[in-house]
């Protein structure tokens, strides 16, 4: 498993589901809750994979230094399992089993090795369950010992989910950490003032996600990027405006990292102690480094009609769990829909490839680029409202400064120390640490 990442599977509970009927309605419960959150880096992603078993869904979402969309993966597989009673899902992270990681303070004594609880933790009912190995031979389990098979596993807990629910310490620790997720997602957003020029403003009404991968252009640009665009080309300072723009805080503390200026070949002049024109212009730059780097995808017949083949499948599959809500076929909100659903098929079969993180892929370029060309070829009015919220917002950044109380905080809400109770912090710390020192590699 590469750095930074989630992995995750859902199994069916039941004999003769069809796996793409199941995929359907999993989209159809998470689609509003996906596409409304803006991720880090990858986005939530789900394939059908089958195995000697029968099949299974997957997925794997790199996070980055955001460790935020980790666990809104995890509400969503909560959410989806609670919804979703013939289902039951499992997750790991780069550390192992991240449920137990997070749970160490309650877990009984055999969940805490590491050798001993591989693979026997699953999401059912929105709930943890562990599938606790024989103490004794005197003992029955259908899973001794060793790895559990997980698709016989996800039968047996939906068959005697009494006898493998955990604890309700383990419930409210991992209910505590994933707070008002995957539905509230507002303590983790920013919103700031920016002034941005109106092909910028146009991408972002269209594609809120858009915003993540600009950043992160930035944050990669090198010495080739710097001189295709300095110039600014396509992004021209013209008919800016201030709007409120929100981000995830991680993407707003990246973004305010970067120390750029523009180059003056390129006609942009900004006034350094504005915030909102500093922010604009990072922006505006990341858009240029991002179309610059663009060239359009290669993709045989064969592979075009092969993957339009499969994806009218999953939409009458997504037609048969009522995702269109009866829109007739070609109305605005059927292609809305119909366009979601294809960027969703896109990235999860991208994401069962070899892809990786370290750039947007095709499928999301190819819609961030097309979108300008549109606003280029004057074929993408703008609302009566406007791109954007007018500006003028600018929440508080303290956030983003360590101080004393944000650490007693800190250690309040992770390791249970009171607030202003620094004189306990070793004996708190080193008895959590002891805790996990088997699952995280901490010594005594």
């Amino acid at each position: 498993m590469a750095e930074d990442q989630v992995q995750y599977w859902i199994y069916p509970t039941e004999e003769g589901m069809d796996a793409l009927s199941t995929l359907a309605w999993v989209w159809e419960l998470v689609d509003d809750l996906v596409n409304k959150y803006i991720w880090h880096l990858n986005i939530f992603n789900l394939s059908i994979q089958n195995d000697k078993d029968g099949w299974h869904l997957e997925g794997k979402v790199d996070y980055g230094e955001s460790v935020e969309d980790e666990w809104m993966v995890i509400s969503l597989l909560v959410h989806i399992t609670k919804k979703l009673d013939n289902l039951c899902a499992r997750v790991v992270d780069t550390d192992g089993e991240i449920l137990l990681i997070e749970a160490a303070n309650t877990l009984p004594r055999w969940a805490g090795e590491p050798d001993i609880a591989d693979g026997r933790v699953f999401l059912y009912g929105g709930q943890v369950h562990l599938l606790a190995p024989c103490k004794t031979p005197g003992d029955i389990s259908p899973f001794p010992h060793g790895r559990p098979n997980p698709s016989s596993a996800a039968r047996y807990i939906a068959t005697y989910p009494h006898l493998t629910q955990a604890g309700q310490p383990v419930q409210k620790a991992i209910i505590d950490r994933i707070g008002g997720l995957p539905k509230d997602v507002s303590s983790n957003l920013h919103t700031t003032t920016v002034v941005i020029p109106d092909i910028l403003a146009a991408l972002l009404h269209n594609n809120h996600q858009a915003v993540s991968d600009i950043v992160h252009a930035l944050r990669d640009q090198d010495h080739l990027d710097m001189r295709k665009t300095r110039s600014m080309p396509r992004i021209k300072q013209t008919k800016t405006g201030s709007y409120a723009l929100t981000f995830p805080r991680c993407l707003y503390a990246l973004l305010s990292s970067i120390n750029v200026r523009p180059h003056r070949s390129c006609k942009w002049s900004i006034d350094e102690k504005d915030r909102g024109q500093v922010l604009g212009f990072k922006l505006s730059l990341g858009l240029e480094i991002i179309l610059s780097r663009y060239r359009p995808p290669h993709q045989t017949n064969s592979e075009d009609e092969g993957c339009s083949a499969e994806f009218a499948k999953f939409c009458k599959s997504l037609a048969a769990v009522g995702y269109f809500q009866d829109e007739l076929e070609g109305s605005i909100k059927h292609r809305q829909l119909t366009a979601k659903a294809r960027e969703f098929w896109q990235n999860s079969l991208n994401s069962s490839s070899t892809e990786t993180a370290d750039f947007p892929t095709h499928s999301r370029l190819d819609r961030l680029v097309s979108t300008i060309q549109k606003y280029e070829e004057n074929q993408l009015p703008a609302p009566p409202a406007g791109w954007l919220t007018p500006g003028g917002r600018m929440d508080d950044e303290t956030w983003m400064e360590v101080t004393p109380e944000s650490l007693d905080r800190l250690l309040a809400s992770r390791f249970g120390v009171a607030e202003g109770g620094q004189e306990n912090i070793p004996g708190h710390l080193n008895d959590f640490l002891k805790k996990i020192s088997d699952m995280a590699g901490v010594g005594d």
